[in-house]
């Protein structure tokens, strides 16, 4: 019995490099990616990314989360300000949620 090879590994897959060209981590999964960026987010410019790139990206994030599983966007907002303390990116995440119609139900 012959079984289905993959194409790729997860770490095939995965496998990205970061501003310097050196190896980096991306999630496969939307909903990691977008917590990945909430809990390391301040929105303010930074050596590699102006402001205006880190909202983007996190609106980019968003709307692959908001795909998969809406309902983990508003749990993540709730935990970033509640657990850990953030003021900013909590607020984001619900201002885009209450603009996107997957979160009218």
């Amino acid at each position: 019995m012959e079984f289905n090879k993959p194409k790729q590994t997860v770490a095939e897959a995965t496998r990205t490099t970061n501003y310097e060209g050196g190896e980096a981590f991306a999630p496969a999964d939307p909903r990691l990616a977008l917590y990945k960026r909430t809990i390391n987010q301040l929105l303010e410019g930074s050596f590699y990314e102006t402001d205006d790139e880190q909202l983007a990206a996190v609106v980019r994030r968003f709307d692959a989360a908001a795909d998969e599983d809406p309902e983990f966007v508003l749990q993540l907002a709730a935990y970033a300000r509640q657990e850990l303390y953030l003021r900013d990116i909590p607020q984001v995440l619900l201002v885009l949620a209450a603009n996107d119609d997957r979160f009218k139900d």
